[in-house]
């Protein structure tokens, strides 16, 4: 797992002002075939990561002294890559989608966080090829979610109001897989369309009526990533990977601005600590971070 330093002044700890981390690494028994992230506000720890090998998806979270944790499975049998976890006030959530085609809402008090108890509330839908599953909190409703699902190249939207869910169509054209961010009342989508250009698209006048963003210059890719931050006033920061190749760009969906905000290519830049920690694991501290 990597992090970005987004602060406005240069601290000479961890990443470098403006450029990414060090790895920290996730202790998986056995070959992960996707990772989700997210960041959360429990604990004291805030990041929760969600591993799927073959069908079996499996939880880790993160403690700045022993790094990242098991957390169990969340269970077996999955056909697709799970949506990340997101949080309401009270819950964890998440969805998959099962061998049979079932797409479920899954959640979990956190009452006792770290310690999780996941149960199945509802399922959304039932749909073959599913490819894509997102999950998205809306932070001007409480409790209420987003879910995209891409089956059979057709992005469908879904939302949760905390009792149901109903689905809400989607923007047309063929997809393989798409991002889901709400915010001030509009939903953003950053995915992949199946000639795998990341295209983005917002709403607009508080409706399901879409306004086309920018094409990412990327060209073709294997997979895109997307995250609202607050940084430079609030913006979507977006990750593509073609090949081995990591692009790190950032989108503001108010104004339609796109910037790449790292060079080609994305490498850690960080300050070499004193000591070994599970942060950082470097035995110098130089005057100048390595290149």
């Amino acid at each position: 797992m990597f992090w970005f330093n987004g602060d406005d002044s240069e601290h000479h700890a961890g990443a470098k002002r403006g450029h990414w981390s060090g790895g920290l690494h996730i202790p998986t028994p056995e070959k992960v075939d996707a990772v989700r992230i997210s960041q959360v506000p429990f604990g004291p720890d805030f990041l929760e990561v969600l591993t799927r090998s073959g069908g079996t998806l499996h939880r880790w979270y993160w403690t700045p002294e022993q790094g990242f944790l098991d957390g169990g499975h969340l269970g077996q049998g999955t056909m697709t890559d799970p949506a990340p976890l997101v949080h309401t006030e009270d819950a964890l959530h998440t969805v998959v989608c099962s061998r049979n085609g079932t797409i479920t809402h899954l959640a979990s008090e956190v009452t006792r966080y770290p310690e999780l108890s996941w149960r199945p509330l509802a399922a959304l839908d039932t749909a073959d090829n599913v490819t894509s599953l997102d999950l998205a909190p809306d932070p001007d409703e409480p409790g209420a979610l987003v879910a995209a699902v891409v089956a059979g190249g057709r992005l469908r939207l879904y939302q949760y109001d905390g009792r149901a869910w109903r689905g809400l169509g989607g923007p047309g054209g063929q997809w393989h897989t798409a991002k889901v961010i709400v915010r001030d009342g509009a939903i953003h989508l950053v995915g992949l369309e199946a000639s795998r250009a990341v295209r983005m698209l917002t709403t607009v006048d508080g409706g399901l009526t879409w306004t086309g963003g920018p094409v990412l210059p990327d060209g073709r890719c294997e997979s895109a990533s997307a995250a609202w931050s607050s940084l430079s006033g609030g913006c979507i920061e977006i990750i593509t990977r073609s090949g081995t190749q990591l692009r790190h760009h950032r989108w503001n969906p108010v104004d339609g601005s796109l910037a790449q905000v790292v060079p080609d290519p994305i490498c850690s830049t960080v300050w070499l600590q004193s000591t070994d920690t599970p942060v950082h694991r470097y035995a110098a501290a130089p005057a100048e971070p390595p290149h």
